[in-house]
């Protein structure tokens, strides 16, 4: 796996790999987003998207998401969709994720408007997924 680094919580200094924590201090996170072939990472540029409240509460689930060594027992908050697609619930915003190893790699984000997932976001979750395994298998 390539290098894991540490980063703060501001939006404009947030490193390519690691979610961040609240007080901007090093984490030793499970959780990292997933990339593509370009090297961008739609989790991160979704998240950098929203209103500074919305990140902050994302990110508050997250620390506790650490906290817990990668454990959510709370549905409301995090679930699985399908297969090996999971999601992180903050009212109407969805990230989905998957797990490889210890860790956790966020996808991609959006803002839910129906009670069921969209097949197409399922679907782009599946895809990075699938890219982001193939180019770490690459690295290693």
């Amino acid at each position: 796996m390539s290098e894991l680094s540490y980063i703060p919580v501001y939006p404009q200094e947030w490193h390519e790999r690691e979610v961040a924590d609240l007080d901007g201090d090093e984490v030793l996170s499970p959780l990292f987003y997933a990339r593509l072939e370009d090297g961008s990472r739609p989790a991160r540029e979704f998240i950098e998207s929203l209103p500074r409240a919305d990140q902050r509460k994302l990110l508050a689930m997250f620390k506790h998401f650490r906290e817990q060594q990668g454990r959510m027992m709370n549905r409301q908050k995090f679930k699985q969709i399908e297969g090996e697609i999971f999601a992180f619930k903050q009212f109407k915003i969805r990230l989905a994720c998957f797990r490889m190893g210890e860790f956790w790699y966020l996808t991609h984000g959006f803002w839910k408007k129906k009670n069921e997932w969209p097949e197409g976001e399922i679907t782009r979750a599946h895809n990075i997924m699938v890219t982001h395994k193939r180019l770490e298998s690459r690295e290693q």
